[in-house]
């Protein structure tokens, strides 16, 4: 058997099962800013609903939450396909090659999942990225709908 392949297999195989890994925790800080997302948009509508005074301004910054909210479960938590560490059986038992011939193949086919999973990950993370910023802008649009509720010349 050579050396050299096994070690390449080795290699490919922990870098798809890291990417996978990456992939969970993209996963989870997505479930935790939803989790944060939904308790603030709820505190903010109940706030909102309990004083008139700040109505506008909390219903504002509710929907904006929300609406985040509704951004991140569609762009980084609904499940998609995503490249799995080993191939299925059926592809591997293929008949009349060489096993080095197979497991040459395979290594072809590690390296395109890892890429596609490279690519997911990092749209993921992309994605997740501009939903964390989008809910640190929440004082600003608090604010700004505060400024709007308040001017005369908005009223």
């Amino acid at each position: 058997m050579n050396e050299t392949l096994v070690w390449i297999e080795k290699a490919a195989l922990e870098n798809l099962r890291d990417r996978s890994n990456n992939g969970d925790l993209i996963h989870k800080e997505a479930n935790t800013l939803l989790t944060i997302l939904l308790s603030g948009a709820g505190a903010a509508l109940y706030f909102g609903m309990q004083h008139s005074d700040v109505r506008f301004p909390a219903l504002t910054v509710s929907l904006w939450l929300f609406g985040i909210a509704t951004i991140l479960t569609f762009k980084c938590l609904m499940f998609g396909d995503y490249p799995s560490v080993w191939n299925e059986p059926k592809n591997l038992n293929q008949k009349g090659y060489e096993l080095d011939q197979l497991r040459q193949v395979e290594l072809e086919n590690i390296q395109a999942r890892i890429s596609l999973a490279t690519e997911l990950n990092c749209t993921k993370s992309r994605r997740l990225n501009r939903c964390i910023l989008a809910a640190c802008s929440t004082p600003l649009v608090g604010f700004i709908a505060w400024l709007v509720s308040a001017c005369p010349f908005f009223a």
